[in-house]
């Protein structure tokens, strides 16, 4: 009797042991699984940046998100070629719009620009530095008055303001030429500008507006003028304040500053 006791008593304690063991097995198991997960998490949000710093891959996802996402009316976006990455800065070569008609409207042979991750993936552009050089724009006045250039772009139809914030720290743009024809036509109905040359900083919008125009300086022959004029603007805005720090226009006929 005390011999069959003492099994049982025995038994129990191996099937207590065994439970235990098994316990502790599934614990192990679950806490395995908690730290391997992050890790490939990890891991494939790392091989998916490599992947999209590899310039093949960044031009045809690019060029995919051209056609696909093209939101203009009447004209259509395209690059040459888009390289870079998230990590090492984005570079466009010869980014262009063009009508349906086949008249090129904007034409950037090269811009970059460097864009942070984190900021992103809470829906907020936050641009380090962007640095446009060379653009040639073209615009025709039309018969209502509007311009070509302005009405391929889509109307806002809303009143509420945008919940996407866009930032940018630095932004320049050097070497540009812009053409203005007016509805007038014949051969003084030109706007002629050139040189100009553009730096701006603490570019914010979405929560409010405001950007510091630290310079703005080109050249410039009005329409049926042969007199060239030279410009240079620096001002503030900020929501609907502007505060101008300085103007000059000078020309052979005007010294204005």
């Amino acid at each position: 009797m005390g011999k069959a006791s003492n099994e049982h008593i025995v038994g129990q304690g191996q099937h207590g042991e065994s439970k235990g063991t098994r316990r502790t097995s599934v614990l192990k198991r679950i806490a395995r699984i908690l730290v391997v997960i992050p890790i490939g998490l990890i891991i494939f949000a790392v091989c998916l940046l490599l992947a999209l710093e590899i310039d093949p891959v960044v031009n045809a996802t690019a060029q995919w998100a051209l056609n696909r996402f093209d939101p203009l009316q009447g004209a259509s976006m395209t690059a040459e070629e888009v390289r870079g990455g998230l990590l090492s800065g984005l570079v466009v070569d010869d980014f262009r719009i063009t009508s349906d008609s086949d008249r090129e409207m904007v034409r950037i042979p090269s811009a970059e620009a460097s864009i942070r991750l984190v900021p992103l993936l809470r829906s907020r552009v936050s641009v380090g530095h962007l640095r446009i050089r060379e653009p040639v724009v073209r615009m025709r006045q039309l018969a209502d008055s509007t311009w070509d250039l302005v009405n391929v772009f889509p109307a806002d139809t809303t009143d509420a303001p945008s919940s996407t914030v866009v930032s940018i720290d630095e932004a320049s743009l050097s070497g540009g030429k812009a053409e203005m024809t007016f509805q007038s036509g014949g051969p003084d109905s030109t706007m002629n500008a050139w040189a100009l040359n553009m730096a701006v900083s603490d570019f914010r919008t979405g929560d409010g507006f405001r950007a510091d125009l630290d310079s703005l300086s080109l050249r410039f022959r009005p329409a049926g003028a042969s007199d060239t004029v030279k410009a240079f603007l620096g001002l503030r805005f900020e929501d609907r304040r502007l505060d101008l720090h300085r103007l000059d226009l000078r020309s052979a006929l005007s010294d204005v500053s």
